[in-house]
């Protein structure tokens, strides 16, 4: 009796704080299966699921990246269609098309700055992305009743993917804010959002599937009806930003304590939050700084995008009058040299600044790799040109191959979150280059296809194009989910994250657009037309090779003191 008295009063295991989350939250399910059966305990315990497996991500968070994906995908098939037919562009101008309406994400340093500078009523994410919504809400309506021109798809579009940019840079600035609380939660964050944006993208193009027949007894919907249907659905995140976290900013002047508890209560990025001991004073003024409006303007990272401009400058030639074209030309010009007025100015300041952050060598490296990765030449643009005339007969088997194509992201991004969201170091960067390389060598296998080598089932080889797109997307999608954690990994815990992350993403996006620049000539050297895809194997290859040796360059991460 006394030996099991001892055994009984014998203190268990000590737990550690993730321990101790992972038993409430077993205890607080099953007790919602046994005890509390009614709809609040079990909401109750799907929520604290949920907290445990984000990180505590705030639900509108997610809700906003499913929104932005799902507008994204639902009119995506009808805007190919529109570029096409309506509009006529050729394949080269439609690497022009996409190439120009991707500057707008390279001007991210911008948007941050404009953020980070200039709060509204003292709210630096919230106002912005409401504002973003109505444009981008707004921008749909306007093409579907006013925009019948190449040069007029060409303006609106790039003002609506500065919207959708504004939108998907703050939603990503809140992740690496929850992010850098517990950086071993990265990989799990960035997979969940990429998850609900590729489960977003399915049920926009299951939704938007009987829009498009296959028996060509009926035409499909004008593209107009589903741009103004985009419009509506538009309006429904307007409302849902309103519920997204948005801590207060607080000034360099500002009287605050450092362990004062108030600053948690006003940290809503969190959905739960415990407090801070007082000794961990550090981490809080960290967060006071983080809050603290950055008075730079950021000139330096602006310099390529101005490059930019001058390239769409010379790609819309073929769509504007001569007069019109040299007036477009005075215009860029004096944006340029706008840049280059703030340049000179912040000269002393932002050169400082930027090589102190350059002078970590894993900022040098990781900004690098991810814009030489994505400026590689593609043959994405002219082949999906091609797939347009091939079914010209059957509308819907363009959006069936982009329901296959997001089933496939969606899977991928749920395997990456249950078995490699805690993948960090050299089996992050390993998994990086193994899936590039395997994204790589599956878009070698459209050109059998495309010689018709495969006709299976006498559907134009429909079948062998729906495999073949989801071996590819299933290693693109392991491959763009790894990217975005290298980029959080690589972000300082100094306060100076915001500034970090604004610069990879932006360097993805430069790299995405000189993708699209660098395709064009190459694509009119290869006499690659509306009616003429005879040599597109060939771009193929070179859009295979060119991604194949730029992964070679990711070998310069493993020297990086954040991967050893």
């Amino acid at each position: 009796g006394q030996l099991a008295s001892a055994r009984s009063a014998r203190p268990g295991p000590r737990c550690s704080p993730r321990a101790q989350s992972s038993v409430q939250t077993i205890q607080t399910i099953r007790g919602s299966r046994c005890g509390d059966c009614s709809m609040a305990g079990l909401a109750a315990a799907v929520s604290q699921l949920y907290r445990t497996r984000t990180g505590g991500l705030h639900w509108s968070i997610l809700v906003m990246y499913f929104f932005s994906a799902f507008l994204q995908a639902f009119p995506m098939t009808a805007v190919g269609n529109w570029l096409q037919f309506n509009l006529q562009m050729s394949p080269s101008q439609q690497s022009s098309f996409y190439a120009s309406i991707f500057i707008p994400y390279t001007l991210k340093p911008l948007y941050g700055w404009l953020s980070e500078r200039l709060p509204i009523r003292g709210l630096r994410r919230k106002p912005y992305v409401v504002i973003s919504s109505v444009i981008f809400a707004a921008t749909w309506f306007i093409i579907a009743w006013l925009i019948d021109t190449p040069i007029g798809a060409f303006t609106i579009m790039i003002g609506q993917s500065a919207a959708s940019a504004f939108i998907d840079l703050m939603l990503g600035l809140m992740v690496i804010d929850c992010s850098c609380k517990d950086m071993s939660r990265a990989g799990a964050l960035q997979s969940a959002a990429e998850t609900v944006q590729s489960a977003a993208s399915f049920l926009a193009l299951l939704v938007g599937l009987p829009l498009y027949p296959c028996n060509g007894d009926r035409a499909p919907l004008d593209p107009w009806l589903i741009f103004v249907i985009t419009g509506i659905v538009a309006c429904v995140p307007i409302a849902c930003a309103a519920f997204l976290p948005d801590a207060p900013v607080y000034h360099a002047n500002a009287s605050i304590a450092v362990n004062d508890p108030s600053l948690d209560e006003d940290m809503p990025l969190l959905a739960s939050e415990s407090h801070y001991e007082p000794g961990q004073a550090n981490v809080l003024v960290q967060r006071l700084r983080a809050r603290t409006p950055s008075r730079s303007f950021p000139a330096l990272e602006l310099a390529m995008p101005a490059v930019l401009l001058i390239m769409v400058w010379v790609s819309i030639k073929p769509f504007m009058a001569h007069s019109d074209w040299l007036t477009f030309l005075y215009v860029i010009s004096a944006v340029d040299f706008l840049f280059l007025g703030f340049l000179f100015e912040r000269s002393g300041l932002q050169c400082h600044g930027i090589v102190s952050a350059l002078q970590q060598f894993k900022v040098v490296w990781t900004s690098l790799v991810l814009f030489l990765i994505n400026a590689t030449p593609t043959s994405e643009d002219a082949l999906s040109s091609y797939q347009y005339s091939v079914w010209m007969t059957h509308p819907c088997y363009p959006q069936y191959l982009s329901i296959a194509t997001e089933a496939t992201a969606l899977a991928s991004g749920c395997l990456y979150f249950a078995f490699f969201h805690n993948w960090t170091g050299r089996r992050l960067i390993g998994l990086f280059v193994l899936s590039g390389l395997a994204s790589a060598a599956t878009q070698l296998l459209w050109v059998p296809w495309i010689h018709g080598d495969v006709t299976a089932g006498g559907n134009n080889g429909f079948d062998y194009a729906v495999l073949v797109s989801i071996a590819g997307e299933a290693m693109s999608q392991w491959f763009l989910i790894s990217a975005l954690v290298i980029a959080t990994h690589a972000c300082p815990l100094d306060g100076k994250s915001t500034f970090a992350y604004v610069m990879y993403v932006s360097f993805i996006d430069v790299g995405e657009s000189v993708a699209g620049w660098v395709t064009a000539p190459i694509t009119d050297a290869l006499s690659i037309t509306l009616t003429n895809y005879t040599h597109l194997d060939i771009l193929i290859y070179i859009g295979a090779g060119g991604l194949a040796a730029a992964l070679t360059l990711a070998a310069l991460l493993f020297f990086s003191k954040l991967y050893i």
